[in-house]
C-alpha cells in the first residue's frame, strides 16, 4: 500500500536492469538473518 508523497518526502528509485555485482563486506562483517534476540538492541 502506498500513499501520495507528502511535501517533505524524498523517494529514491533505481532501475535494476542489469545483474547486480556481489556485495563487498568489510573485514569482520557477518551477514545473518534477524533473530528475536536482536529486537531489543535494534529497537529505536
Amino acid at each position: 500500500m502506498s500513499r501520495p508523497p507528502a511535501p517533505d518526502d524524498i523517494r529514491l528509485r533505481k532501475t535494476l536492469d542489469d545483474d547486480l555485482p556481489p556485495p563487498h563486506w568489510p573485514d569482520g562483517f557477518v551477514m545473518r538473518g534477524f533473530e528475536p534476540a536482536d529486537s531489543r538492541p535494534l529497537h529505536a
